[in-house]
């Protein structure tokens, strides 16, 4: 059975002046000073790009299914503040503050206690001493604030309660506290210019060397649940820096970077409890909000006001007052908290037999801004754990205080200082991401959307987004902070998303006309609107894509002359003239780079000899495949010189095909964005061979591009091959109106090459951007066979057209199924 009882405590532990401090100190500066803590800001195991964590195991769980998880958690759901700072988001992060060790400071700590786990606890710790073993009473204060910053999450429904950094680590250092006054006495720091002032050179020293055993020993944050009286409003720099000016330069770490400094927390005071007596406590007391008078530990030294339960300020505690700017609320009213029994000393407990007391898994429900202090305290182990050493101490500070809620009665900052802590927004990114493009964080930031890989070439199939699935990279945020993406979210295969536009283009129909005689022909496609009366939805959009997707193209048989317009550059070369080709044999034929420069213009010209004749072709345009409205895409120039023989049954291809900006394919925007250019020299041969039963066509193509080196986020493109086939049968029929062409295509498939890229993969504490090293292979691992039956027929008012097909391994890739289809269609003459 267990028992919980609220424990009112009309003020903070308060430091006994007594001579302990010197022995304490003694004691306590031998054990910290030898070697350091684990898991500091200050460590940086991943300088080493070789170690670089660009690799994170993705989790099995949703982001949303872990947050439940976290949130029905009968711990969790126990702790209300645990709620009130969003700390389930933080935990489906995966920041539970593992790694980072916090310092407390307080009266003594029950390493016993279930809630206290001890193989976290530090060996550097200092429990006790020869001359102070604290008893259960002088331990409960220290365990209760140890449970709310780092208690354990058991998992379970023994524990009511688990702390917010609940697999961080604990330096714990002991010092005799005193109880708080009946009577509110403030500190006497002598007059105005710090004359006629008790001496203080005892305690600080005392301070200053308990500081230096957390400074010496790396320890990320210091949680510091004890005070002095005395509102910060009735005091100055000069009192202050007289009285403390050793506590003062350890604080300060004058000669430690901002980036690996201890960040110190301080609960605000609990001064409202003397509201009767007049105390004024719209400001913290001296300790915690000597901050405003000392520049030097501004940057991490924070004071903790505290909120009850309904989310406004705890009557006992102080304000933010004049320390606003340095001064956070969190929850500190009504918080379950550990606390210590023994048979000696069995505290709130003594009133009859639990379960919990032989256990020693006692629990309480306290107030104080003692305990508002570690909620801050873990707080900031969870976001220093989040950014894996990537964010300086400073930089941390500064995350949680800019990004704490600010809105409702958090606006009021006299009150709340810079809001309430919310461990959901200090770990999501503020504003939006960017790019950086060279190592350091000063260099020109490209937003996140702008940066893109765009994939128009169905020869790389999903090769590049397999291949990165366990790759990452970071972009930053607007407070500079690092936050890992997946490289496949940059990857867009336009050359498999041929649906990406089907509610755009739902009220298009495709229209073809054709004429031809003997001195030549004229092809003409355009799309059209299926209905005119549904209004202006898409009407920019249809009119955009009615002018993106006009084709023709033009063959004069006297002159030789081929012009064309949004067609495939070599649809009338060579043996594709041969007048015995059906429109599909024709297809069957088509050179595999011509699609690159379809959206364009092609102009040919075609030379007869008596041999054969020779075509020689330029366009230039960009790929069919590719977004139309995408300026990020490539203006490409192809050329190809055909070499057919006289009878039109064989033909050999040369070419070559210019990408600018673009690398067999891939087009890049951003940070990936080259302004270099590729080159893709080819060959291919084509046949045909007539028997008595009907005709045979096919063709095989071969390209090869030597890749480039290049600079920057895109650093090299290996050499690449690449190749098609196709082949096809064209049985006769009596009736020579009648077409049916049964065939079999593997489209281009790049067969080697690899993209090598430099991605920033970690950010120092100093801001210094580390990049690591990724090669992906081009070459996709399944290859797309295509089998079709096509069947055509002339009418007198046009032509029908029906196709019936098979695709295995879709777009070179094992993503998708195979699958059937087919289709019908009607081209109208004039």
């Amino acid at each position: 059975m267990q028992k919980t009882d609220i424990l009112n405590h009309k003020s903070k532990k308060y430091i006994a002046l007594i001579p302990l401090f010197l022995i304490l100190v003694s004691c306590g500066g031998g054990g910290g000073s030898s070697g350091g803590s684990p898991g500091s800001l200050a460590d940086n195991p991943n300088n080493d790009p070789a170690t670089l964590p660009t690799n994170p195991t993705p989790p099995t769980q949703t982001f949303d299914q872990l947050k439940t998880q976290y949130e029905n958690n009968y711990e969790y759901s126990n702790q209300w503040g645990l709620a009130t700072i969003n700390a389930s988001a933080a935990y489906a992060r995966g920041a539970t503050g593992s790694g980072i060790t916090i310092g407390i400071t307080d009266s003594g700590l029950d390493s016993s206690h279930d809630e206290i786990s001890f193989t976290r606890l530090s060996p550097e710790s200092n429990l006790s001493y020869s001359n102070y073993t604290p008893n259960t009473r002088q331990q409960r204060h220290g365990t209760m604030v140890s449970s709310v910053a780092a208690g354990a999450l058991a998992e379970n429904d023994d524990s009511p309660m688990h702390g917010v950094a609940f697999n961080s680590n604990i330096l714990f250092t002991a010092i005799q506290l005193a109880e708080p006054d009946e009577n509110y006495d403030p500190v006497d720091l002598g007059d105005s210019s710090g004359d006629n002032a008790p001496d203080f050179t005892g305690i600080d020293n005392f301070f200053s060397q308990l500081f230096e055993i957390y400074n010496i020993a790396d320890v990320d944050i210091v949680n510091n649940s004890y005070g002095y009286s005395g509102n910060i409003n009735d005091y100055n720099e000069t009192q202050i820096r007289n009285a403390f000016p050793n506590t003062i330069e350890e604080m300060a770490q004058a000669s430690t970077p901002d980036s690996q400094k201890t960040i110190y927390v301080w609960a605000a005071g609990n001064a409202g409890s003397y509201a009767d007596q007049g105390v004024d406590y719209s400001s913290p007391e001296l300790l915690p909000g000597m901050s405003i008078y000392i520049p030097e530990i501004q940057s991490h030294s924070i004071a903790v006001v505290s909120i009850d339960e309904d989310g406004e300020i705890s009557d006992f505690s102080n304000r933010c007052g004049i320390a606003a700017d340095f001064c956070i609320a969190a929850p500190g009213g009504s918080i379950t908290v550990a606390y210590p029994v023994t048979e000696a000393d069995q505290g709130i407990y003594d009133d009859g037999t639990f379960d919990c007391e032989a256990a020693n898994n006692c629990f309480a429900v306290a107030n104080g801004t003692s305990f508002a202090s570690p909620f801050v305290a873990g707080g900031l182990a969870v976001i220093a754990e989040y950014f894996s050493g990537q964010l300086g101490a400073t930089e941390i500070v500064q995350r949680m205080l800019s990004t704490a809620n600010k809105t409702g009665v958090y606006a009021d900052a006299e009150i709340y200082g810079q809001g309430l802590l919310d461990l959901d927004a200090a770990t999501s990114p503020v504003g939006q991401l960017s790019a950086t493009l060279s190592g350091t964080l000063d260099s020109v930031r490209i937003p996140w959307l702008d940066n893109s890989l765009n994939i128009s070439n169905i020869a790389i199939g999903d090769a590049l987004r397999a291949n990165s699935q366990n790759v990452s990279l970071i972009l930053f945020d607007e407070l500079d902070a690092p936050f890992r993406v997946s490289l496949g979210s940059f990857i867009n295969n336009e050359a498999m998303s041929a649906s990406r536009f089907s509610s755009l283009t739902s009220n298009l129909k495709t229209v073809n006309r054709f004429s031809a005689n003997e001195s030549g022909s004229l092809k003409m496609q355009f799309k059209t609107r299926k209905f005119s009366n549904l209004g202006a939805f898409n009407y920019a959009y249809e009119e955009a894509l009615i002018d993106q997707y006009s084709a023709f193209s033009y063959v004069s048989n006297d002159q030789g002359i081929y012009i064309s317009s949004g067609m495939n550059f070599d649809s009338e070369l060579g043996i594709k003239t041969n007048k015995k080709f059906s429109y599909s044999l024709k297809a069957l034929l088509e050179n595999p780079w011509s699609s690159f420069t379809e959206k364009g213009l092609s102009f040919g010209k075609s030379f007869q000899f008596n041999q054969g004749s020779i075509g020689i072709m330029t366009s230039f345009g960009k790929n069919s495949s590719m977004d139309p409205f995408d300026s990020e895409s490539s203006n490409n120039h192809g050329m190809i010189i055909d070499f057919s023989n006289k009878s039109k049954n064989l033909g050999l291809q040369i070419g070559k095909l210019n990408e600018k900006g673009s690398f067999n394919g891939i087009a890049s925007s951003g940070m990936f964005n080259t302004d270099k250019s590729s080159i893709t020299n080819f060959a291919g041969i084509n046949f045909a061979h007539e028997t008595s039963l009907g005709l045979w066509v096919g063709s095989f193509y071969y390209g090869s591009n030597p890749g480039k080196q290049l600079n920057g986020i895109m650093n090299k493109v290996s050499k690449s091959n690449s190749n098609a086939f196709t082949l096809g049968y064209q049985p006769k029929f009596k009736n020579s109106g009648r077409k049916l062409v049964f065939s079999v295509s593997q489209p281009l498939r790049i067969a080697k090459g690899q993209l090598e890229l430099q991605l920033p993969a970690f950010r120092t504490p100093n801001k210094n951007v580390l990049m690591s090293s990724h090669t992906l292979n081009m070459a996709p691992e399944s290859e797309e066979i295509h089998s079709k039956i096509t069947y055509e027929q002339n009418l007198k008012v046009g032509f029908i057209n029906g196709v019936i097909g098979y695709r295995s391994n879709p777009f070179h890739s094992n993503r998708f199924k195979d699958y059937w289809y087919a289709n019908l269609s009607f081209t109208k003459t004039f």
